[in-house]
């Protein structure tokens, strides 16, 4: 029986059966998958690989008898295309022309990294989310595929929270802290860069953030400008408070807000005022025989009051 139809390579895949790959970290070996079709018998397929299509300057050709498959090793690929060919024979000698895949190019480079930010705070009031946000990671070959993230108690530590995939955002919320992180502890974020190939960044970290969610202790006030409290005045147009030992271990004491009223905590005869100082003077119509208060809340950097 004559045959002079030639058979015929359908496709030829990098990488996998059926998902066809255009990168690979893998500088050692190259997969290869293809399919081939004739109207009698396959006698034998041959495969190559080469740094142009048809080309068999990597893998000189190799015959596999009827596989479908192949994996060329023990190579030594850089960072550059390499191409997959494949051609068949049949029973009666006829050949396919030689088809090639698309290419799959070899990227073994980490994603370079970039730089990670905690809004530049020093101190936090929230026991329960740190907001962190980055730039500059890139990846020249294959792309960022995705970022993880970490929380420990030293930069680049993953003690608090164990590396975590993310999707291609560049700022996160760190939620669910309050059972993790204690009062007073520091706390750095971290974040490294995947590629489309699984190629790591070098982690980058926060400066660190302290939890702080204690309040400013309370101190002494006194109704003088001195520490001589004072029961009783002859003035009748002036009130003065002078106060000593709020303190706080953490972020420390920002500001203060004073009040002057008739009662305990009230500001009936002046409202609440915001002072760096540690006194204040009040000029006003005061009247005979009445009793008025000075009142003093402490702020901490965060906002804490005592």
């Amino acid at each position: 029986m004559v045959d002079r139809i030639n058979p015929v390579i359908a496709h030829v895949y990098d990488g996998d059966e059926t998902n066809d790959l255009d990168w690979q970290a893998d500088t050692s070996q190259l997969s290869i998958f293809w399919s081939g079709s004739d109207t009698r018998d396959i006698h034998t397929y041959e495969y190559s690989v080469g740094t142009s299509p048809g080309d068999s300057n990597i893998v000189d050709w190799i015959d596999v008898a009827t596989a479908t498959s192949a994996v060329a090793d023990e190579l030594e690929l850089e960072n550059i295309t390499y191409y997959a060919n494949v051609r068949v024979t049949d029973d009666a000698g006829n050949s396919s022309n030689v088809v090639s895949s698309n290419g799959v190019t070899v990227d073994n480079v980490m994603p370079l990294s970039g730089s990670v930010s905690d809004g530049e705070l020093e101190y936090t009031a929230s026991s329960d989310t740190i907001d962190i946000s980055w730039t500059g990671f890139s990846d020249d070959a294959s792309g960022i595929s995705h970022y993880e993230y970490a929380l420990g108690t030293t930069a680049g530590a993953f003690d608090v929270i164990d590396w975590s995939e993310l999707g291609n955002e560049t700022e996160w919320t760190i939620q669910n802290l309050s059972t993790l992180v204690v009062d007073g502890g520091i706390y750095y974020a971290s974040i490294k860069a995947i590629d489309l190939v699984g190629n790591e960044s070098v982690g980058a970290s926060t400066d660190g953030i302290t939890i702080d969610i204690s309040i400013p202790t309370g101190g002494i006030v006194a109704d003088a400008l001195d520490a001589d409290d004072q029961d009783w005045s002859n003035a009748s147009d002036q009130l003065v408070a002078s106060w000593t030992g709020f303190a706080d271990a953490i972020s420390g004491i920002d500001h203060y807000e004073y009040a002057f009223g008739t009662s305990v905590g009230g500001a009936e005869f002046a409202p609440w005022t915001v002072t760096s100082d540690t006194f204040a003077t009040l000029v006003g119509a005061l009247t005979s025989n009445t009793t008025y208060y000075a009142s003093i809340i402490a702020y901490d950097l965060v906002g804490n009051v005592s």
